[in-house]
């Protein structure tokens, strides 16, 4: 538990806001590439984002933040749906926390990746022969 009079929260909120900052210096990045170029002659269009692993799937701050400076390209993040998060036995895992009319579809994907690791490992395993 963090004790606000200890100066601790201003800490952890500093954390954040790096955090965020590097998300979307990235996404920054990622959309100038995709938006800056007419190489491919066709117009390009962000699909979707998606968000795992611990932060992405438990932090619907976070995601609520990213859709926030998606703004301008017509995002619109549900706050009930980004609240409430995927849920394996109803989703499948996979739900989407973005408005109908989002012009940006955002989901959240529920991610094992120790298990991911394990089946990859096996089935290289088994290609080299070395496990039936």
């Amino acid at each position: 538990m963090v004790n606000a009079s200890s100066g601790d929260s201003e800490k952890y909120r500093l954390a954040y806001q790096v955090f965020l900052d590097r998300i979307l210096n990235y996404l920054g990045a990622y959309l100038l590439k995709l938006f800056g170029s007419s190489a491919t002659g066709s117009a390009p269009e962000l699909h979707g984002l998606v968000f795992s692993g611990g932060i992405g799937e438990r932090s619907s701050q976070l995601r609520a933040d990213v859709g926030n400076y998606l703004k301008w390209l017509k995002c619109e993040v549900d706050e009930e749906r980004n609240q409430e998060g995927p849920k394996p036995d109803v989703d499948g895992g996979v739900k989407e926390v973005t408005k109908t009319e989002s012009g940006v579809r955002m989901f959240v994907c529920l991610t094992d990746e120790e298990i991911q690791t394990a089946n990859m490992a096996l089935n290289a395993l088994r290609k080299s022969k070395l496990i039936d």
